[in-house]
């Protein structure tokens, strides 16, 4: 089967989804970028039921290429980041409970953290509300994502992109434990947020952040 170790790949990141309490029954999607267009969970099947076979082969414009299932009702918005951003590797979307909550606020998370620069800037944007697998919520997400690598999703959930699945699913990860440290805090009263010098700082001290060869 063409591609069977990425097929494998978003099966086990579709799983992690629930051992890793990002969502629960079907909710969520993964895809990853393919030669001729992307890989991408089918819509309405249990993850930990799926099988190779049953994840479906799109070219970006949404065409079936291999496969018998439909895929993710969310697929447009998977095809639009990858046509618009060509150094995404994979796509991570989820229903997880502290930035469902903050995304029904329609805030985007703020600079609370040092950690919120890892996103590629001084907040996490919350895109606007469209229904689920309209070409209008795609367009939201993309408008929400400019110069992010993440987001929230209004009244729905969180959107997380990376260079390859491993990082997508991690930024997914961390989004949704800082939604829980920023609520958290919110319960407690007032916040000290960090301005932007402070963030611009974090952001070039990551730069420089873990291991690297000479």
């Amino acid at each position: 089967m063409m591609h069977r170790e990425l097929r494998e790949a978003v099966i086990r990141a579709a799983c992690r989804l629930h051992s890793d309490k990002l969502t629960v029954a079907n909710s969520g999607n993964i895809s990853v970028r393919c030669d001729g267009g992307m890989l991408i969970t089918p819509s309405g099947i249990a993850y930990e039921s799926l099988v190779p076979a049953q994840i479906v082969h799109l070219d970006l414009d949404g065409r079936l290429l291999q496969g018998d299932c439909r895929p993710s009702s969310e697929w447009r918005i998977h095809a639009d980041v990858y046509r618009a951003r060509p150094a995404v590797g994979a796509v991570v979307h989820a229903h997880s409970p502290a930035a469902t909550a903050l995304s029904a606020t329609r805030q985007p998370l703020p600079p609370f953290h040092y950690m919120v620069a890892l996103f590629g800037g001084d907040d996490v944007p919350c895109a606007d509300y469209a229904v689920f697998g309209s070409q209008a919520l795609s367009d939201h997400v993309l408008a929400a994502l400019q110069q992010r690598s993440a987001c929230l999703m209004a009244n729905h959930g969180l959107l997380a992109t990376g260079a390859d699945l491993a990082l997508a699913f991690a930024r997914a990860l961390e989004l949704e434990s800082l939604c829980q440290q920023y609520l958290l805090a919110r319960s407690l009263g007032d916040i000290v947020l960090l301005d932007h010098d402070q963030m611009a700082e974090a952001r070039s001290a990551f730069a420089g952040y873990g291991q690297h060869s000479s």
